[in-house]
């Protein structure tokens, strides 16, 4: 597809489910079933997860969506979806936006989010966040940063949970 096509893909994207024939491991479940609150993008494959996950988000917010990819409406080349994927999220570091949010802008947004998840888990104890990737990965570098214990490396894979703490385990 071209770019100006991945760009109708992108808007695909957002508004599709997720697949529920490949149902969250055990473990996850698990890990999220003791929690006391919940939070979730307004994204329709966050909210679908929390039902898989059989809970129910407490918070649904569009903050907490995943960072806008760009693009533009170039018609040529034509390039597999991952790499128009990469093409534009390495443009977007590089500060190419357009039709998107800035980089910039989804980095702090992302700390608000974090500073968010910490008031709410400061409020109601144990707090999961059904969220997505980038911001997911700027979170953890942020909470990390703020001395919360967590993953080394923020996880990537569909259905894991990565768990953090702030003080004494």
């Amino acid at each position: 597809m071209n770019a100006s096509e991945f760009g109708v893909w992108l808007s695909d994207y957002d508004l599709a489910g997720i697949d529920a024939t490949l149902p969250p491991p055990k473990k996850t479940i698990k890990s999220v079933m003791t929690c006391d609150f919940i939070v979730c993008s307004n994204l329709v494959r966050s909210l679908e997860s929390a039902t898989l996950l059989n809970i129910p988000p407490h918070k649904i917010c569009a903050k907490f969506r995943e960072f806008e990819t760009p693009y533009a409406l170039w018609k040529r080349p034509a390039l597999p979806i991952t790499v128009w994927i990469w093409v534009f999220r390495l443009l977007q570091l590089t500060g190419y936006s357009r039709y998107s949010e800035s980089y910039a802008h989804a980095k702090k947004r992302s700390e608000a989010c974090a500073n968010q998840l910490i008031e709410l888990a400061k409020t109601h104890g144990r707090v999961v966040f059904v969220g997505h990737g980038l911001l997911n990965f700027c979170m953890h570098k942020y909470l990390l940063k703020k001395g919360w214990k967590g993953p080394q490396k923020s996880l990537k894979k569909y259905w894991s949970v990565g768990e953090y703490f702030y003080g004494e385990i």
